[in-house]
């Protein structure tokens, strides 16, 4: 199988043999995968999280289809189209408990700790794959990460029915609070405020307020 290995300022495409499949975790085809800020991040060398190093094996917006499931799995089966959650938690600490999985100290990053969706194929827990059904492979992939986290910052922000919102930067999680807010909503008032010339113009065609700054 191939895939992309990289570290600071060094991309490479390898080939390799395909990882095992644990029992409880299941192999996927990846049909569609983002490039995410993150992985420019990894390209142009970060501070790592703990329990990660270079190089790596980059790719965190993933859907493809199961080609083969662990003796344990029953949730999915061959043939499903998914996405991959990108977090992979302890599932036993306290945050994971609380229903705070996202703050698990323990947990493990697709594309980073794991090997990750810039590739023919990865292995990721099963537990952590979400049916996409037939929604378009490359739109699927930006649900688990820059929609998912869009959806949960909406959600805390709480906005009042017909309210105003702020955005501080429309990027791609920016944008996407912007989109959201306007689908639950369209009452709300909704601006941005971007720092470039192009991240203006691209919300301008959402026919949405923006804010030059600088």
């Amino acid at each position: 199988m191939r895939f992309v290995e990289l570290e600071p300022d060094l991309v490479r495409l390898m080939s390799g043999a395909p990882a095992s499949v644990a029992h409880d975790e299941a192999r996927i085809a990846v049909k569609a995968c983002g490039i995410c800020g993150t992985d420019l991040h990894l390209l142009h060398g970060m501070v790592m999280p703990p329990g990660a190093s270079y190089p790596v094996r980059p790719g965190h917006e993933v859907a493809g289809v199961v080609t083969e499931i662990g003796m344990g799995v029953s949730e999915i089966v061959v043939g499903d189209a998914v996405v991959l959650h990108p977090l992979a938690p302890c599932g036993i600490c306290e945050a994971c408990r609380s229903g705070a999985e996202q703050r698990c100290d323990s947990a493990k990053i697709l594309g980073i700790h794991s090997a990750g969706g810039m590739a023919d194929e990865t292995v990721w827990p099963a537990s952590r794959l979400v049916k996409s059904g037939e929604l378009p492979f490359e739109q699927a992939a930006l649900l688990p990460d820059a929609v998912a986290t869009a959806w949960h910052a909406l959600s805390r922000a709480n906005v009042s029915p017909g309210g105003t919102l702020v955005v501080l930067g429309a990027g791609g999680v920016g944008t996407h609070v912007l989109q959201l807010a306007h689908a639950i909503d369209p009452s709300t008032t909704l601006a941005a405020v971007v720092r470039s010339r192009a991240s203006a113009d691209r919300v301008s065609e959402l026919n949405l307020s923006t804010v030059l700054e600088g």
